[in-house]
């Protein structure tokens, strides 16, 4: 939605602020430029709607239909005053600088807990020859209300946690963001479906059996296959049988990597696969690398694989989330990166869907290479170095989702529909003799047989203003239910009353969060 900016900063000692001073994107112009100083403010007030209406002939008057609000317009009156003419253009220059930023925030001196969202839309010219002027700026504010600077935040503290009871304050009605925070620690949690349903039975739900998003519907509940922790991301991590493992550096693993033994694509690339990859301790946290890549002409380096599953109990609809690191110290440095998910057929051995990172130019630079069974789907360039958050191959029958980069990508192949996954592999890559990458590392991988589900550390987050669902910072369409009413879940003036509800096989809950910001004409 829009950028909110803590508006508490200080007035420079000794310095006045008229009383109806412009504060820009958190800081007010008289402080960022010498002889700025605002005159007046006009727009703020009172706002007529439009109101739409039918008129019949036979009757008087008009029948009410609805009304609208227009977009409103800001301006400030100012005066820039300058010694000189080189001085007047050099703060003149600045002041076209700042006010380059759309959909800026804007608060007044006189009301300092609320704030506007407008762009720069009109300005007038200076006189020609004077170094000492007037003028008015004009912003045009898209949406016409204001806005509480401060974002409150409300949890559940009615029936048990169920119910969240909100006094808002405002004038107009606002849409709210619905959170829920899973924890880092204890038994996972392993919740199906989420929802809030408002005073006025209004409902958002996220995931769930009746959604369009990955689901198990035999078990309703996600069942963790595989995981890899390195020690120390987390203080501590719960394992089976209810006890926790603080001594080991490999925690909760029901299946040990074994060296090579996958077969991996990168877009064609030749792979050989050599060298020794295991788990480095770097302080307090450990991560799986190359100890060494071997040699060869062209691609060569150390893979590690894990059975998932096997022709009798095979995974058709799996999940695969990790997070891995690449970064470049010089230009020549070369390196690739791939995870893969395999299966087997008459003893033969092929890739389903594999996310590939792959740096083989002279540049601060690599592709992302995204291939279903041997074809690659996309391919994407970005900078060095890879982007922090988490990387994702999920197959749900004829679908693939991959997820790099912080954006999402689905393809669609019908022969793959009842496949299935029995092989997850990670391989690390160096080029002929050219220089290795200084980071390339698998920090930590999850594998799920209900994809879209939702366990410890995941942190969901759906905004009612842009009808979005993001889950640990990436939009997560897949996770809204059709009949959701993003529309009609409002906060109203007065006590608003919002039940929570989920689905899980444990008691570790996951915490429920309304955050919004209260709404003015």
């Amino acid at each position: 939605m829009y950028n909110f900016i803590d508006s508490t900063e200080n007035i420079n000692s000794g310095s006045s602020l008229p009383g109806e001073a412009l504060q820009f994107n958190g800081r007010y112009l008289e402080n960022l430029i010498e002889g700025y100083r605002t005159l007046y403010v006009s727009g703020r007030e009172l706002l007529a709607p439009e109101l739409n209406t039918l008129e019949l002939a036979k009757r008087h008057g008009s029948i009410y239909r609805n009304r609208r609000y227009p977009e409103r317009v800001i301006t400030v009156g100012f005066q820039l005053i300058a010694p000189s003419n080189e001085e007047f253009r050099e703060r003149f220059n600045i002041l076209n600088g700042i006010l380059y930023a759309e959909e800026a925030q804007l608060v007044f001196a006189d009301e300092p807990d609320k704030c506007f969202f407008g762009t720069l839309s009109d300005i007038d010219s200076p006189e020609p020859g004077k170094n000492a002027i007037t003028g008015e700026i004009s912003f045009t504010c898209t949406d016409p209300f204001k806005y509480s600077v401060e974002e409150l935040e409300a949890v559940p503290e009615e029936d048990q946690g169920q119910t969240i009871l909100i006094d808002y304050k405002g004038t107009v009605e606002a849409r709210p963001v619905l959170a829920v925070d899973f924890p880092k620690y204890g038994p996972d949690s392993n919740c199906t479906y989420l929802a809030f349903v408002n005073g006025d039975g209004k409902i958002v739900q996220i995931g769930g059996v009746d959604t369009s998003t990955f689901v198990d519907e035999e078990s309703d509940a996600r069942n963790i296959i595989y995981e890899y922790f390195c020690a120390g991301i987390y203080e501590k991590l719960y394992c089976d049988d209810d006890v926790y493992c603080s001594d080991s550096l490999f925690c909760c693993i029901s299946t040990d990597w074994i060296s090579g033994g996958c077969t991996f694509d990168a877009g064609g690339e030749d792979i050989t696969i050599a060298g020794l990859a295991d788990v480095q301790e770097t302080g307090e946290q450990g991560r799986l690398e190359a100890l060494s890549y071997g040699s060869g002409t062209e691609w060569h380096g150390p893979a590690v694989s894990a059975e998932v599953s096997n022709t009798v109990t095979e995974l058709t609809d799996v999940e695969m989330v990790f997070q891995n690191h690449l970064e470049a110290s010089a230009i020549d440095e070369k390196g690739m990166f791939v995870a893969t998910m395999n299966t087997i057929a008459d003893n033969e051995e092929s890739v389903i869907a594999s996310l590939a990172f792959v740096k083989k130019e002279d540049a601060m630079s690599m592709d992302v290479l995204m291939t279903i069974t041997d074809t690659v789907r996309k391919r994407i360039t970005i900078p060095m170095p890879l982007p922090g958050g988490e990387c994702r191959i999920a197959k749900d029958g004829n679908r693939i989702e991959f997820t790099a980069c912080g954006k999402i990508y689905t393809f669609y192949d019908d022969s793959i529909t009842d496949i299935g996954i029995h092989k997850i592999g990670i391989l690390f890559g160096a080029y002929g003799d050219e220089p290795e990458l200084a980071e390339n590392n698998l920090e930590w991988l999850r594998l799920t047989n209900a994809p879209g589900k939702f366990s410890n550390i995941d942190e969901i987050s759906a905004d009612c203003s842009s009808a979005s669902i993001t889950m640990n910072g990436l939009l997560r369409p897949s996770l809204d239910v059709i009949g959701n009413q993003w529309e009609s879940f409002i906060l109203k003036p007065g006590v608003n009353q919002i039940m929570v509800s989920y689905k899980m096989d444990s008691s570790n809950v996951p915490e429920f969060k309304v955050r919004y910001r209260e709404v003015f004409l």
